[in-house]
């Protein structure tokens, strides 16, 4: 009832003119009475309406409380209660539930509760920065609430920033932290096109970024903390517009700053070592990373990347045993749990494999092995890259043993397996166990829920075992299975990327053996599977299609399939030249055997 009663006194008060000339009016009077002047509301009016609506809002009735704080709105008097109101409102436009269409219609219409209308609250705190009579408290707390809005739901940023920047007497550590912010927009205009899509190019958002961070790093009266983060930003704007020598400069300030945090510190010398590796001035990198571990208050993960950043460069210096100590001391820190230490240690051996140590790289899947991991996928992931090394060493028998242990461990999922499975057709096949290399392979061509990547992979592996075992059905089969997964949306951009990369290698590959086996009577129909799926599957150029249809038509005018090879023929463009004389000449071959047995054409 108490509610009831203060939601009814603020719409009291919101139309406090009409209901008290209604009041004061005798009902049953025939007599026109004066007009009466609305009552001027007062603090304690405006006070009773925000008290309605702090209840409503602690009570979670949203709804009810945005109309009483509108309605404190406009019985403030000061601009300062204004914004307050306003503030309220904001707040539980932020909270209020709304109904979703989330599909279909009529009948079959469905719907979902969101919550929050952004719109109505950015529109409330926007109205709080059009207030003049205002401390700039109010107003950066206003535009603070902008900007806690979620991403997509900020409309003009750029506005505000420059509102709250150009306020007077900003506290110099306040403008600070705007111009960090507005610099930050800028950059993340020109990493990934927004996320407020800032109508500038790339140029002018980097010159406007970096004005902001070097106007931070300027500022005298600002704690270092501040000053390191600009600088910082600095340099990774200045190492995308390959400045390179202004992007160490920002570092190397950044390092010397007394205040700045350690962890920042570290970072400064990491991008330091990257881009002096970068300008193949090695020993500096390594100079520069050996300084990072001076710094006291360094995270875990800090001292795993510094240490391997370090091994890296080793690496580069061709000191594989100054590289294999630096990573033994990542499993050898302090307070590391057993998952991180597996990780640091799968880490190493990966980074050991990918600089062809294979050696040193199984002795670090090992000491993963032996922490020992509980998770039974992990187990299975690491024989497999166990089994990789022992590839990398052409010693097949061992890699066998552990791709094959790999594969039968219970409990790992198959997502986990389906790389082993694949490496495991690999070996087999260099082995010459063609029906089990087969096998293999068939474990991952046939798994519905296999990545895409891996598939094509093993289906390479398939057609090349099914080949070599004169299975030239089967061999059509992986083909196709390549040729319909290679535009896949299902792969992730790094896959795309490599798949394309070798694509025209592949396509070289196949279209080779479909010329082969259109050679040969036992395996021609083969061949013409193959053409079809190449056709089905993907575009190409004139000339692929011309050198594709002409051995298509070969093999229907060997196999005497008259009609077809001439339809086929007929499909080669007259911009290819020699396949088109060729199917010329071979038409009118057509045509003379088919006149000749009584089909004239």
């Amino acid at each position: 009832m108490k509610n009831l009663r203060l939601f009814a006194l603020a719409l009291y008060f919101c139309g406090f003119g009409l209901l008290s000339a209604l009041a004061q009016s005798p009902a049953s009077t025939t007599q026109p009475s004066a007009p009466t002047t609305p009552a001027t509301p007062t603090y304690a009016d405006f006070q009773a309406a925000q008290t309605a609506a702090q209840t409503f809002a602690q009570a979670k009735d949203y709804e009810k409380a945005v109309q009483a704080f509108d309605a404190a709105v406009s019985l403030a008097a000061k601009d300062s209660d204004r914004a307050e109101a306003l503030f309220g409102a904001g707040k539980a436009w932020e909270s209020v539930p709304r109904r979703v269409h989330a599909g279909g219609s009529g009948k079959y219409a469905s719907y979902r509760t969101e919550y929050g209308d952004w719109y109505q609250a950015q529109r409330r705190y926007h109205q709080i920065l059009k207030l003049k009579d205002l401390p700039n408290e109010t107003k950066l707390k206003a535009g603070q609430a902008i900007f806690e809005a979620p991403a997509s739901k900020l409309s003009e940023p750029l506005p505000v920033m420059a509102l709250l920047l150009a306020l007077p007497n900003l506290a110099p550590d306040v403008r600070a932290e705007w111009l960090l912010r507005r610099g930050q927009f800028y950059l993340s205009a020109i990493m990934t096109g927004g996320p407020y899509q800032a109508q500038q190019t790339v140029q002018q958002n980097a010159t406007a970024a970096l004005a902001d961070f070097t106007a931070v790093a300027a500022t005298e009266q600002i704690a270092d903390l501040k000053k390191a983060e600009a600088l910082l930003q600095i340099g990774y704007l200045q190492t995308g517009l390959k400045q390179l020598d202004k992007a160490l400069e920002a570092y190397a300030q950044t390092i010397l700053l007394p205040q700045a945090q350690d962890g920042q510190k570290a970072k400064a010398l990491m991008k330091s070592a990257e881009l002096q590796a970068h300008q193949g001035k090695t020993p500096e990198a390594v100079a520069s990373l050996t300084r990072i571990f001076t710094l006291k208050s360094l995270t875990a993960s800090e001292k795993v990347s510094a240490h391997k950043m370090l091994a890296q460069a080793y690496l580069l210096q061709k000191n594989l045993p100054a590289a294999i100590t630096e990573l033994g001391k990542i499993s050898a820190l302090p307070n590391l749990t057993a998952y991180n230490k597996i990780s640091a240690l799968e880490e190493n051996g990966d980074l050991l494999l990918g600089a062809n140590a294979p050696s040193a790289a199984r002795t670090e899947f090992e000491k993963a092995l032996n922490v020992p991991p509980t998770d039974k996928s992990r187990i299975s992931y690491l024989h497999m890259k166990i089994g990789k090394t022992y590839q990398a060493e052409k010693n097949y028998v061992r890699a066998r043993e552990a791709l094959k242990t790999a594969v039968s461990i219970e409990g790992a999922s198959n997502s986990y397996k389906e790389e082993a499975w694949q490496l495991l057709g690999d070996t087999l096949a260099q082995g010459q166990n063609y029906p089990a290399a087969i096998e293999a392979y068939q474990k991952v061509t046939a798994d519905p829920k296999a990545s895409v990547f891996i598939k094509i992979n093993a289906a390479l592996g398939l057609a090349q075992a099914a080949k070599s075992a004169g299975d030239f059905a089967q061999t059509a089969a992986a083909y196709d299975l390549v040729l319909s997964n290679y535009f896949s949306t299902n792969m992730s951009p790094v896959q795309i990327n490599t798949v394309r990369t070798n694509k025209q290698a592949v396509f070289t590959v196949i279209q080779n053996v479909a010329l082969e086996f259109s050679k040969t009577a036992a395996s021609q129909n083969a061949a013409i599977a193959i053409f079809r799926s190449f056709l089905k599957n993907a575009k190409y150029n004139d000339a692929e299609m011309a050198t594709i249809y002409l051995a298509w038509g070969d093999v229907l005018y060997q196999q005497n399939n008259l009609d077809s090879a001439k339809t086929i023929y007929q499909k080669i463009p007259s911009t290819q030249r020699p396949q088109y004389i060729e199917a010329i000449k071979k038409l009118q071959e057509i045509t003379a055997k088919l006149n000749a047995n009584g089909n004239p054409q």
